[in-house]
């Protein structure tokens, strides 16, 4: 955790022909484009607009023509899908009820809600250099961290804190989903991020206790 921290340290001394405040903007990359939304904020109220709302709808198909999901994994599945969280719009095998075009179009809103916030300074530099080394970064420091073997996602950090749409920040989504969004409206990136490493797993297996005082060390309690 302290090695990650002190690359995000570097990363915001580095020189920059920008005049921005980095940490600010690494704040609001943070939280917005790689968040999941407060139902009573600006941003949820900028995702719920019309066309999200049909998308929303041919989710809710989707989930609800699933004879094997109980009312409770509805309700899990769609009020995470509300709120702007990936995962649930794509279609990873065990939880996503939606498809790689979907998944795109939620990214894509996420990066427009993004931009609406950022200086015409803040978004030259984003979109020249920010953004790209903030996903290699972010991509990193997912793969090296250490979970419990039970939690089937891991978490991204930016900037020392943890993205809550951690989906975002596997190699697969950031090549298959982030890259071409990021491409098509101009952003300088890869054509696609290394593979990250394995996460490295507890042996033996956790304890109860062991694996709830993990996740406090990561802020879940």
């Amino acid at each position: 955790m302290k090695k990650i921290l002190n690359e995000w340290k570097i990363f915001l001394r580095e020189n920059s022909r920008f005049e921005i405040d980095k940490e600010k903007l690494l704040d609001k990359v943070r939280d917005i484009f790689f968040g999941a939304y407060d139902t009573w904020s600006d941003e949820y109220k900028s995702l719920q607009d019309e066309e999200f709302q049909s998308l929303y709808a041919e989710l809710t198909k989707r989930v609800e023509a699933d004879p094997q999901l109980t009312e409770k994994d509805k309700a899990t599945i769609l009020s995470n899908a509300n709120i702007g969280l990936t995962l649930y719009w794509s279609d990873e095998s065990r939880r996503g009820y939606g498809t790689p075009d979907l998944v795109k179009k939620i990214i894509q809103k996420k990066l427009n809600i993004l931009e609406a916030t950022l200086s015409s300074e803040e978004l030259e530099y984003l979109k020249n250099e920010g953004l790209q080394n903030v996903l290699k970064m972010v991509s990193s420091d997912r793969g090296a961290m250490v979970f419990p073997t039970d939690l089937s996602v891991g978490v991204g950090m930016i900037n020392g804190q943890k993205v809550l749409d951690a989906f975002m920040t596997t190699s697969s989504t950031i090549n298959n989903h982030l890259l071409p969004v990021l491409g098509m409206g101009g952003y300088q990136v890869q054509k696609s991020l290394p593979k990250q490493k394995k996460r490295k797993k507890h042996a033996p297996p956790m304890s109860p206790e062991e694996m709830m005082a993990q996740m406090k060390k990561f802020g879940n309690k």
